[in-house]
Parts: C-alpha cells; structure tokens; sequence
C-alpha cells in the first residue's frame, strides 16, 4: 500500500538489542546543534541504560563507556557530544581483536585424575630418599584411586587399574608391588573404604524409604479411623 513505511525497506539496525527507534533518535541527533546534542544523547544513553541487559555484571563506570560507544556506533560515529570520561569513541575501536586465552601447552592422557597427579608424581620422581619417595608413590595411588571414583562405579575400581596407569604416567619409575593394598594406604584397612560408603550409603537409603512407606501407611490407617 502506498504511504506505509515498512521495516523490511529500512536500514539495517546497527545494534538490534535497542530498537530501531533508539538508532533513529541518535541519528536525528546528529542534525543537532552541539549544545541541544549534547543534551539529547546522554537522555538516549540514559535510557539505553534501561534497555541493557549488562548493568548487574558491569561497573557503573565500564557500562557508561559501552553505552556511550554504541551510541557513537549507531550514529555512524557522526556525534559531536563529549562522553563524561572525555574519551570520544573511534571507528577503529570496532577493529581491535580480544586478547588471546592462554592454553596449556601439554594436555594430559589421564585427565581424569585430575592435574596435581601429574605434579605429584614429578615430585615423587625428583625425591632421591628411596623411602620418602615409596611414601610419596603409595599417597598418589591413594589420591588416583579416590579420583577414579569419581568418574566411575566404586565397586568397579580395580587396583591393577590404578598400578598399571601410575607406572605409564611416570615413566615406569614408579611401581609399586601387585600385591599391595591400595587401601591399605588409605588407612582404612584391607577392604575398600569407597565399597564400604557405597554399601552404607544404600542399605541407609533402603532403610530410610522403608521408614517412609511405613510412616504413610500408618497416616492413612489413622485417617481411615
């Protein structure tokens, strides 16, 4: 129909999350004289304020500085209003590449022991006592068999498991005998403490929900009565 304006024949928006009503105002701005600009934009910039989504994760003083340059940046940087910091947004600041994220430069084959197993078998590796370094050996097969449970059923843990990835991940320096206990280690005895929480955690849970059934059954005898 003629006379309708529609969106689809305007302008791109420049930044979607303010509405094309906001970039229109800031490009209407523009026309403006320096002292009635001025004005106009920080009204704009305080209602773009209200639309952002950032005012609880962002410092009042860091908020003012976006909402300032996307101001500049809706108004194709034709602006002559000063921001409250004095520093007036450039095209070039669109342009500038975040700083790079540091990875690690290694990746772990075990990672899911976690990363201080590897920084304690370096330790164990540099011990020169041979006893000092068979207690340090026996700790970290201790730590990485309670890691393994983390990630796997504790009634499944296999100490030839642990055994045989501390000797591949030290190198094969440290052993330690098959017929150890890890357990023992722990200084809970000859069976594993993990199967022995597992199996109390249960029975506690199966007693817990017969106490449940068994309270909701009296509740309802006593209604019926």
């Amino acid at each position: 129909m003629e006379g309708l304006a529609y969106n689809s024949a305007a302008e791109d928006m420049v930044i979607p999350a303010y509405g094309r009503y906001v970039q229109v105002m800031l490009e209407r701005a523009v026309e403006l004289g320096p002292e009635r600009q001025q004005a106009l934009v920080e009204r704009i910039v305080q209602m773009m304020a209200q639309l952002s989504t950032d005012s609880e994760t962002m410092t009042k003083e860091d908020q003012e500085r976006r909402l300032w340059k996307h101001a500049y940046r809706l108004s194709g940087y034709r602006l002559t209003a000063t921001p409250p910091d004095g520093n007036v947004p450039v095209p070039a600041e669109d342009s500038v590449r975040p700083e790079e994220v540091p990875y690690p430069k290694s990746v772990s084959t075990h990672r899911n022991y976690g990363e201080y197993v590897g920084k304690m078998i370096e330790r164990a590796r540099a011990a020169e006592d041979p006893q000092r370094k068979s207690a340090i050996t026996k700790t970290i097969a201790s730590y990485m068999k309670l890691a393994y449970s983390t990630y796997n059923d504790a009634q499944n843990i296999s100490d030839n498991t642990i055994l045989l990835d501390l000797k591949k991940m030290s190198d094969g320096e440290l052993v330690l005998d098959d017929a150890d206990n890890i357990d023992a280690y722990m200084g809970r005895g000859s069976q594993s403490h993990i199967k022995q929480e597992v199996s109390m955690f249960k029975g506690r849970k199966r007693n817990k929900n017969k106490s449940n059934g068994a309270g909701n059954t009296n509740r309802r005898r006593f209604r019926k009565r």
